[in-house]
């Protein structure tokens, strides 16, 4: 009868509250170059309630006043936040509150536009506009991201691209391309070259006044057997090739050195106790062929792609986790199987782990941080606090239940209580 009581009061109680369930809490920091030391950073606050708001850009350059816009207080909700950046304008993400799911959701806009890339003519996978969620740095929460393929991440300055993801699932790769010859077809040429020399060898005679004397010998080699040309075989372990491991030749490399086995190669270029795979021939050289490269990858693979040093210097890097599950990223050349060779990149600065056909980016407490490159809707769990980067901006939003959420939750558990066999018998 007691527990039966209260709830009946905080009812009463709930229904007198205002029906807002909770709202977000933004707090905007922009860099401005332009201005005065005592005014470079430029903080803003904003409210966000159930009736979402929009993120918007300012370009310095665009029609909108020089001076900014009209600053409300941080307890009244706005539906509009300003960013002001001299390269951008227009709307950049969103605020939602979603009903089914009682809970807030950040939308970002994505540009897939080439021509807003920072990189006019390039293939630099991001634009200025786009908005990149922190997933931790040194002293901050550590967030695990799941990566996919078209995912852009940062280290730092440093932008790296999940260009390719293999699994154990993927097929088996066509190696025709880079396979010699069947050893029948050798033959046959072989043959063909022969004849080609006795044919060219009778035409010299008909066209000589005088016979051969009975002891001269052609250089010819008619009446002699032909001797079959040699059987390929690979340069590492000197066995001819086989249905499920057939040579190739995927280098520049000739001679006794041209072909190898896959698997053989597959060995070579992935040191013992590393993830990192080795793209160049350490004979000749060469860089093996994208497809030749795909080939001799032994899944579960990613193939990422950096750019770093002001995006002047873009590297390909081939991480297999067919031996590790773990790949370490960062500046030093000694303890990772990335290296990215950029001044803002710490030495050791992140791992990727895979766990059951996923791969998952973690920090390690850089000095720089580690963002990734929204490209979905964003749930924003309450009470967690969320760092975002957009240009010179960097974003801090934390969603906040209201008091009428909190005690109609509490509601919620007195009247589980008092329906179960303890509420029956009070």
């Amino acid at each position: 009868a007691t527990s039966t009581a209260l709830v009946a009061d905080a009812q009463l109680v709930v229904s007198g509250m205002s029906r807002q369930r909770g709202w977000v809490s933004v707090s905007v920091q922009t860099y401005q170059s332009h201005r005065t030391s005592a005014q470079r950073i430029l903080q803003q606050e904003y409210t966000v309630d159930e009736t979402g708001a929009t993120l918007n850009a300012l370009s310095r350059t665009s029609d909108a006043p020089e001076e900014e816009p009209e600053q409300q207080a941080s307890t009244t909700p706005t539906t509009s936040i300003f960013i002001r950046d001299w390269k951008l304008s227009g709307r950049r993400a969103y605020i939602r509150y979603d009903n089914d799911n009682s809970s807030f959701w950040f939308n970002p806009v994505v540009n897939d536009d080439p021509r807003h890339n920072s990189v006019s003519g390039s293939d630099f996978p991001c634009s200025r506009g786009d908005i990149f969620l922190k997933l931790g740095m040194r002293g901050a929460r550590l967030i695990p991201w799941q990566l996919k393929e078209g995912d852009v991440f940062r280290l730092g300055q440093a932008y790296v691209l999940v260009s390719k993801v293999r699994l154990t699932s993927d097929t088996t790769m066509d190696v025709s391309a880079f396979s010699p010859p069947p050893r029948e077809q050798t033959a046959v040429l072989a043959s063909t070259g022969t004849d080609a020399a006795r044919d060219s060898a009778g035409s010299a005679e008909s066209d000589d006044d005088e016979p051969p004397t009975p002891g001269s010998q052609r250089s010819s080699g008619a009446g002699e057997p032909s001797t079959p040309p040699p059987a390929h075989e690979c340069y590492i372990c000197y066995e001819a090739g086989e249905a499920g491991n057939p040579l190739i030749s995927p280098c520049m490399c000739q001679g006794s050195v041209k072909f190898v086995h896959l698997n053989c190669l597959q060995r070579w270029i992935q040191p013992e106790g590393s993830s990192a795979v080795n793209t160049h021939c350490s004979i000749c050289k060469g860089r093996y062929p994208e497809k030749a490269q795909a080939m001799m990858i032994r899944p579960p693979a990613l193939l990422l792609e950096s750019w770093s040093n002001h995006r002047a210097l873009r590297l390909r890097h081939w991480v297999s986790f067919a031996n590790h599950s773990t790949a370490s990223l960062g500046r030093f050349t000694e303890h990772n199987d990335v290296v990215i060779p950029d001044h803002s990149v710490s030495g050791e600065h992140a791992l990727i782990i895979h766990s059951g056909d996923q791969f998952w980016l973690h920090d390690r407490e850089s000095s720089n941080g580690t963002f990734i490159r929204l490209s979905a809707p964003l749930k924003l769990a309450f009470g967690e606090t969320l760092q975002m980067k957009m240009g010179k901006s960097l974003l801090s939003l934390q969603a906040k239940r209201s008091r009428w959420s909190r005690l109609r939750m509490r509601l919620n558990i007195l009247r589980l209580g008092s329906a179960g066999p303890g509420g029956d018998d009070g």
